[in-house]
């Protein structure tokens, strides 16, 4: 029908541009038309947690970016990166995500150590659940702010038993400051 990797759009009202757009692609492992807002909402959901922003206090990292991503963004400060490039990026490779980094990181790696001195927080999301049944049948995420220390106690199997996802990372702008390259 069409070929390998094939976008169209359908418009509603015969082509009038103020009409409804459809756009679809083939899906070439089962040669089915998929849509493309199932297609862009994983990419969208998983690019909402790039970003940067900063407050008077903190800067806030996005936990999807890879410290690739992170080195090649002009909003982040030279020193963030020199940082990071000095301290951290010795121990791992550059297209590790933070969030995996984190997730996996132990308190006597010397990233972590780094981290201490920056005074990271790492907001995450648990899973929560009611103790009765009709609650058990909720489970809701919580948001949790976790110091880096405190982080870092919890092992591996923890983090996975309470549901966490690692949402943003927030490094302390007087301690960045202080900190010497």
């Amino acid at each position: 029908m069409y070929g390998e990797g094939s976008v169209g759009c359908i418009c509603g009202n015969k082509g009038k541009r103020q009409g409804i757009h459809s756009f679809w692609a083939l899906d070439e492992t089962k040669g089915t038309e998929i849509s493309m807002s199932r297609l862009t909402e994983k990419t969208v959901a998983y690019q909402d947690y790039k970003y940067v922003m900063q407050d008077t206090g903190n800067i806030y990292l996005g936990a999807k970016f890879t410290y690739e991503e992170i080195m090649d963004r002009e909003d982040v400060s030279f020193k963030m990166k020199a940082v990071m490039e000095h301290y951290v990026l010795k121990d791992i490779a550059v297209g590790t995500s933070l969030e995996s980094h984190f997730f996996y990181m132990k308190p006597k790696e010397f990233a972590a150590r780094t981290y201490e001195q920056l005074k990271v927080k790492v907001k995450v999301s648990e899973l929560k659940t009611g103790k009765r049944a009709e609650e058990k049948r909720k489970a809701t995420y919580t948001d949790k702010v976790y110091k880096i220390c405190d982080f870092l106690e919890l092992s591996e199997e923890e983090k996975r038993q309470k549901g966490m996802m690692i949402q943003e990372i927030s490094i302390s702008k007087l301690a960045l400051m202080t900190f010497s390259v």
